[in-house]
């Protein structure tokens, strides 16, 4: 069990006892593009080259989870779809009574394959290679509603993100209500992240409340530059503190020095990690107004929800600044329900129970 919670979270190759299940990530590798950077960029900046370039990583995809089942012998596997679809039909048809599901946190074709020519065909055929798995795992039932045009109980499942609580067991957050509030963001530094949003808030927050506050945002990426000018020119120089990429394993003790955890915006099909990171370790939590979201928690009562706008943000931040008693509810109700609900054993525990029953249900079939 232990071995599939953490290909789950690490999404390496891994093999479960008895030659069950084996956990393959989707990451291919092409040495060729990787090399040439200009010639990938070239082809994802065209509507063809989104094509070739999604049918080349569907067909390496097939060929690295192929080797994976001959290597370790599997009678099930776990894909982590990302572009990857075609790959669950084809090994259906090499390996007709191997096992294949797959763990759908996205479609490729919202993000990185957004331009593909023949979008709305290459959608049905997304649709159509998650109907050939013996099973799906969604992370939130608006994802599921969203790519699957009939939803079967018994294929398609939904596992909201986990997170491993034990972590977290030995931290205190700050609860400081003396002295400066501090706000945290963590994550990637992207202008898809609307990173400018959260500072531009924390500035209007600033200026509008007169208290005394800092936003401690940890993480790297494309936009840092960009955003790392943004305070001065808001006039809230020396309160922006840019804390660089950190490790994942000092993520407890981090957490446990700020008094609100940010995760302003998100797509609405997503399960945030991050969201649940935050309240394991106890903290308030401003989270996104998603469906994603709002499946799993209540506004008010377990998170505070915001609109992605710069007065919005700014909004729930002065909730959470001015009302103690709503910073202790939603702190103390998100940490018992990510107990309770959200972690990565009850997550194995229960894609570990399907696949099982799966291959069960095969061997009656075959024998």
């Amino acid at each position: 069990m232990a071995f599939l919670k953490e290909s789950l979270e690490s999404r390496r190759v891994i093999e479960l006892t008895h030659n069950t299940v084996v956990v393959c990530g989707s990451k291919s590798t092409n040495n060729g593009l990787r090399r040439s950077t200009r010639l990938r960029n070239m082809l994802k900046g065209s509507r063809a080259g989104q094509l070739l370039l999604f049918m080349k990583k569907s067909l390496s995809s097939y060929l690295d989870t192929a080797a994976c089942v001959k290597n370790f012998n599997s009678e099930c596997i776990l894909i982590r779809l990302d572009g990857n679809c075609a790959v669950i039909p084809l090994l259906r048809i090499r390996y007709p009574k191997l096992i294949v599901a797959a763990e759908v946190n996205a479609s490729g074709l919202d993000e990185q394959f957004s331009r593909i020519l023949f979008k709305r065909l290459i959608q049905y055929f997304e649709t159509w290679c998650l109907q050939r798995a013996h099973a799906n795992f969604f992370v939130t039932n608006f994802l599921r509603q969203e790519l699957m045009s009939e939803i079967k109980n018994d294929r398609d499942f939904v596992v909201h993100n986990g997170v491993d609580t034990a972590r977290y067991s030995g931290f205190q957050p700050r609860r400081g209500e003396l002295g400066p509030m501090i706000f945290t963001y963590v994550g990637t530094l992207d202008i898809n992240k609307r990173v400018e949003v959260l500072i531009e808030a924390f500035a209007r927050f600033v200026k509008l409340s007169g208290r005394s506050a800092y936003l401690r945002i940890f993480g790297s990426g494309p936009a840092e530059e960009f955003l790392r000018a943004m305070p001065a020119a808001a006039g809230i120089d020396g309160l922006v503190e840019f804390e660089g990429w950190i490790e994942h394993e000092r993520l407890p003790e981090i957490l446990a020095s700020v008094d609100v955890a940010i995760h302003h915006f998100a797509m609405d099909y997503m399960c945030p990690l991050k969201i649940l990171e935050y309240m394991a370790a106890g903290l308030p939590v401003i989270g996104p107004r998603t469906h994603g979201v709002q499946e799993m928690f209540v506004d008010g009562e377990d998170i505070v929800l915001t609109d992605s706008s710069v007065e919005a943000v700014c909004s729930k931040m002065q909730c959470m600044a001015e009302d103690v008693m709503l910073r202790e509810r939603v702190a103390r109700n998100g940490q018992i329900k990510v107990t309770r609900e959200y972690t990565w054993r009850a997550n194995a525990e229960t894609i570990l129970r399907v696949l099982q029953e799966k291959r069960a249900l095969n061997d009656q079939h075959t024998s």
